[in-house]
């Protein structure tokens, strides 16, 4: 399923399949099941996400740090 503003659309696209096509795009695989949009994120806890929707979506401990510097970059902030 995808989550977008205004809809949850059902699809049977893999997700990885999601993720290459968005590559390069302010978009970040947070945990294996779920690719997020930077642009909404409002809040990056231990094991959560929280979207700007209020949808709280999990997060690897695996991809922590890696969405930190990514959101970091992608927000224009540090190195």
């Amino acid at each position: 399923s995808f989550v977008t503003a205004s809809e949850t659309i059902v699809s049977k696209i893999p997700l990885s399949e999601v993720e290459k096509k968005t590559a390069g795009q302010s978009f970040f695989r947070c945990h294996k099941s779920y690719l997020i949009n930077l642009r909404h994120i409002r809040r990056i806890d231990y094991a959560a996400v929280t979207m700007d929707n209020g949808d709280v979506v999990p997060l690897s401990k695996y991809k922590r740090k890696e969405l930190l510097e990514t959101y970091a970059k992608f927000l224009g902030v540090g190195g």
